[in-house]
């Protein structure tokens, strides 16, 4: 079946001597993993630019449900993410996000709310020239209700709990009132990463993690 739809890259490794392994998520399908082959050339120095953590990308492809590898037939950039990618410090949060989006989307399917909050956050985060240092636990924060999980009624871990209901209550424009320095700002990602990891018992440490700290050090 040919599927023409928006997807959200998430993450690419290399495959063989000159493929990759590509997870795009989309809203009706979830994530799905694409084989592209070549990727010498003038042309395919354009899919690799596409192919960066959260890029917004045009994708027609022939979705077989029993296959494991699916391929692209025309991919396309929906959004031009110029600045997050000349940016060091939006790339830096876009490679952690895009981490923890492996693996708490990993099941998820007709999920076009989820979506639309991820592509509206990553083009909020492009067009942002204030201070977006918080940005990151703002996007963990709000993403929760969108999984469906409720701090309101997790009554066992009440002191990480009242502080996530707090977060969740700010947005992108206001976040720098309440979210000042280095060191609250580590504090409040361990807390929405613990909240993670006791819904999600296979969540992981994240690679990234370590650098988004150093690299946000006040």
């Amino acid at each position: 079946m040919l599927a023409k739809e928006k997807g959200i890259v998430l993450h690419s490794f290399r495959y063989g001597d000159d493929g990759q392994i590509v997870s795009v998520f989309f809203a009706r399908e979830g994530i799905v993993s694409f084989l592209t082959k070549s990727m010498k050339g003038r042309r395919n120095n354009n899919i690799r630019y596409m192919l960066q953590p959260l890029s917004v990308v045009d994708v027609a492809f022939d979705f077989r449900a029993n296959r494991q590898l699916q391929y692209f037939k025309e991919m396309k950039p929906s959004v031009l993410l110029a600045d997050i990618y000349e940016n060091p410090l939006k790339i830096t949060i876009v490679i952690f996000l895009a981490e923890v989006l492996r693996y708490v989307l990993k099941g998820e399917r007709e999920n076009e709310e989820i979506f639309a909050f991820i592509e509206r956050s990553i083009l909020w985060l492009e067009q942002s020239e204030a201070d977006f240092s918080s940005f990151h636990i703002v996007f963990l924060a709000n993403l929760l209700r969108y999984l469906g999980y409720d701090p309101a009624f997790d009554d066992e871990y009440s002191a990480v709990t009242d502080e996530i209901k707090r977060l969740m209550a700010l947005d992108y424009e206001s976040m720098n009132l309440h979210l000042t320095n280095h060191s609250d700002r580590n504090d409040k990602v361990e807390d929405l990463l613990t909240y993670y990891r006791r819904h999600l018992p296979e969540f992981p440490q994240l690679k990234s993690l370590e650098v988004l700290k150093e690299v946000f050090r006040a």
